[in-house]
Formats: C-alpha cells, structure tokens, sequence
C-alpha cells in the first residue's frame, strides 16, 4: 500500500496532495498536486516510486504504468505514444496542427511536404531532438510540471511548437533572409523568433503589450511585472525551456535594465557577407556581423515585427520579411514593404510603441 507519509521528500520546496494512485508490484505512479508559497499557482504532475525498506523512493518512469505504443497521424505530424497519454497527445495534435499552419502562413510559408515526427516518452526529462530517427521527443505530460489551469494537451502541444518555432525561423531565414551580398543579422532572426513565440497562442498568457511595455520600461522602473508572467515563468520551468523573451530569473531581467531603443538608426537589419574574407573566422577582426546586441535592441527589432503585424495585417508581413533581406538599409525596406519613408515609418511605429 502507498503511503503519503513515507514519500522521499521532493527536491522543490512544496506541500503535497495525491490525486490518484496506481500501484504495480514495489512500484507506484501517483499523481501529485503541489502548492508553494514562492509558486503564483498549484501544479501537478505525476511522479513514480519505488518500495524500500527506507519508504517509497522517487525513481525514473518505467513503460509499465503507460501502456500498449500507438501512433496518430494529422496533418504534418506523426505522433508515437503510450496509451496513457492517448487523450493529451489527441488533443494536443489539433492545437499544434492549428497553430503551426497559422504560423506559416504568417510568414509566408508554403505548405508543409514533409511529416515531422513526435514521440512522447515517459522516460524521457526533457524535450530534445532525436537525430537519428528524424524526432521531437518530449516527456510525458503526466510527468512534467503542469499548472493546474493548463491541460496535458496544451502542456504537449506548447512544448512542441516552442521547438518548431525555431525550425520556422530557420526556414524563413532560408527563403527571405540572403542578399546578393548580406544575410540576416541576428537581431532580424532572434527578433522574428522571439516575436513569433509572443504570438503563437496555446498555453502562455501574459498579454503582448504588457509584457513589451514591461521590458522596454517597466522592468528598471521597478514595476512589477504583468499578469500571467509569473504563471508562465512557471509553465516554461516545467517545460525546461528558457526564453529571451520571458526573462524569468535575475540575471535575465538585468539584460533588459538598458536604455530602451527606438531608432531604426540603431538597429542592424543584415550583415555584409564576404565569402572570402569570411572563410575563416580567424580572420574576422571587428565589425557589426560580429557584434552582440543588446536585449534592448533584440526588443526594438521584436516590437517592428509587432507593430507591422498588428497595423498592417497578415498579408503585410511577409513582405517586410523579404525586404529585410533584399534591402540593406531600412528605407529600402520600409519602401518596398509598405511604401512609406523610413521617417514616416519610424514617427508611427514610436507612437505606437507600447
């Protein structure tokens, strides 16, 4: 018989209540729920011992508690999982398909040819990619932190899109961001990157502008942060996962303590690319390609993403994306993007800076 009091004692500081029980032979998979006093919200997640003579011993997930494999074919995913997760995998492959073909479209993307696979481990800690055999791997949502208001579906399907986030970013890049002698900088990729994650839509909460406003001023400012951050820092603590975007801990935020920036000026589009002076890296001296940005500046780059999208609409953006990597310098962009003067631009975008 399981016995709460003889649990081996979690490594997060928290008080705990079992919610569900199944024991097979010396071992139990119990469903936990957790509260903390430095946590905004309760969570759950599922956890599995082993008898001792010591008590029950948190140990590693066995497949004996997730039953038969099983795979879901939709769209351009191939989910493989155990029975146990059977409904969060199905409702989380219609919450990635949505979104993903959403974000596509957005960038401008054609169709997806190509099947990507998923498979959903219980014996897996955290997400990775097998390269192997071609495939998302991400643990279990039973086994990983979940906020009690997020489902297993939302849990899976977000850890998922985080990734495939970056494999979009990587494609766009691939098809807008070469000139005839530049590239995208890092703060045109990162930038689109991090504003894609503020715009996909499943489990994180924290209203756009707030969390913009925040980091652009609020954060130095010593103002609390939104609502929903908290939560969310949460949720991606759970997932493993760390955001530029969602600073969650002191020395993220202090990246962000910076002037912020809103001049165009200020912000380096593409790098010049040289395939003879840059063969080696060794020969490499100085320069903008090298350059590390600020936040501040990754931030300004993430709010013209924002701002075009929201005052320009869908079927804009994917020509601001492609005159990012005709153009060298931001009249051009702005003129072949949206017809405007880089004055012009840069008045409206300040005055809707939030």
């Amino acid at each position: 018989r399981f016995h709460l009091a003889q649990m081996q004692a979690e490594p997060v500081p928290s008080q705990a209540q079992v919610l569900q029980v199944d024991v097979q032979d010396d071992r139990a998979l119990v469903l936990l729920r957790f509260t903390a006093p430095d946590r905004p919200t309760p969570w759950q997640a599922a956890r599995v011992y082993r008898q001792t003579a010591e008590g029950w011993l948190h140990t590693q997930p066995t497949l004996d508690f997730w039953g038969d494999r099983q795979t879901l074919e939709t769209g351009p995913f191939t989910f493989h999982y155990y029975g146990r997760d059977a409904a969060a995998v199905q409702g989380a492959a219609g919450l990635l398909e949505e979104e993903y073909t959403r974000l596509r479209a957005v960038l401008g993307l054609p169709a997806v040819a190509e099947v990507h696979q998923v498979a959903v481990e219980p014996t897996a800690w955290q997400r990775a990619f097998d390269y192997p055999q071609a495939a998302l791997v991400l643990p279990s949502p039973l086994t990983t932190p979940r906020p009690e208001d997020v489902t297993p579906a939302q849990l899976l399907a977000q850890a998922a899109l985080l990734y495939y986030i970056t494999e979009l970013t990587s494609e766009a890049f691939d098809r807008y961001g070469y000139g005839d002698y530049w590239i995208w900088s890092n703060l045109t990729e990162t930038g689109l990157r991090n504003w894609l994650i503020l715009e996909s839509n499943i489990a994180l909460q924290t209203e756009e502008r707030d969390l913009l406003a925040w980091l652009r001023k609020g954060l130095a400012q010593g103002q609390p942060p939104p609502d929903a951050f908290l939560r969310d820092c949460q949720l991606l603590q759970g997932l493993d996962v760390e955001l530029l975007i969602y600073p969650c801990d002191g020395v993220a935020q202090a990246a962000f303590r910076g002037p912020p920036v809103a001049r165009l000026s200020a912000l380096y589009t593409v790098y010049e690319y040289d395939n003879t002076r840059d063969a080696s890296l060794a020969d490499i001296s100085s320069g903008p390609r090298w350059r590390r940005e600020t936040n501040q500046e990754l931030l300004a780059m993430i709010t013209i993403y924002a701002y075009v999208f929201a005052t320009y609409g869908p079927a804009r953006f994917p020509h601001l994306l492609a005159a990012l990597g005709q153009e060298q310098r931001w009249d051009g962009v702005v003129s072949a993007a949206l017809d405007l003067e880089a004055a012009a631009f840069q008045a409206r975008w300040q005055a809707w800076l939030p």
